[in-house]
Formats: structure tokens, C-alpha cells, sequence
């Protein structure tokens, strides 16, 4: 079966196709042994965590450190240049 709709823009019609058939979706079948998702594919989004950490947070925060430790040891009277 096959369903026209309008678009956005009211001019443009597509295909919608609709399974009414009555049967049962087949069950999925399962990938072969050598096909498994790898274990590791879960870990690549902390990865990348981690290493936009250590490529902008961290050396800001080494930076805010130093600037700290910095205005801590100035007494009055010091020349701030």
C-alpha cells in the first residue's frame, strides 16, 4: 500500500510505504560469531571524554593553578607589571 503525503512547502508528495499484511515480522537473525559487536565499540565515547579533557580542561586548569599560586605570593607594595 502506498500513502502520498504533503511536505513542507506544499508542493512535493512522497512515498510512504505501509505493511499490513497480517503476518508476523519475521525474528531477527542472529550475526555470525565473527560479526559480534565488539566489547570495545562501548568504550570509544569515553574515550573521547577523556580526551577532550586532557586536551582543553586540563591544561586550563594547570593555568588557573599557576595564576593563583602567582597573586598568592604577591605582598603589597609589589610591582605588577
Amino acid at each position: 500500500m502506498t500513502l502520498l503525503v504533503d511536505l513542507p512547502g506544499g508542493h512535493a508528495y512522497a512515498p510512504l510505504f505501509l505493511a499490513q499484511t497480517g503476518t508476523p515480522a519475521p525474528a531477527p537473525t542472529p550475526l555470525p560469531a565473527d560479526a559480534q559487536p565488539s566489547a570495545w565499540g562501548s568504550f570509544v565515547p569515553l574515550l573521547m571524554i577523556v580526551g577532550v579533557f586532557f586536551l582543553f580542561m586540563a591544561p586550563q586548569m594547570k593555568r588557573n593553578k599557576e595564576q593563583q599560586k602567582l597573586l598568592a605570593s604577591l605582598k603589597p607594595g609589589d610591582d605588577v607589571v
